[in-house]
């Protein structure tokens, strides 16, 4: 029996084929809700990954601004005041 023929055999309605079918708006409706919460999982992935690149970025541009030799700041040195001895 070729390809083509198992193919098409597969597709024959057959009465228990049918009997699966029968809740076809049941089957349906968890077919939607499931693709609901694969979009909603994906879409949270997809937030927490954004966040976390951001936050690294932050921390990197934070770090290399910290070791830059031109941004330090001078200390300061406090004088002290003669009259309050």
């Amino acid at each position: 029996m070729g390809r083509h023929e198992i193919r098409l055999r597969r597709k024959n309605m057959t009465s228990r084929m049918i009997e699966r079918h029968k809740n076809y708006y049941e089957i349906m409706r968890k077919h939607k809700r499931q693709n609901q919460r694969n979009k909603l999982i994906k879409r949270i992935t997809y937030f927490i990954f954004l966040v976390g690149i951001s936050l690294l970025i932050y921390f990197s541009v934070e770090k290399l601004s910290e070791s830059a030799p031109g941004n330090e700041e001078p200390e300061k040195v406090e004088l002290e005041d003669k009259n309050s001895m």
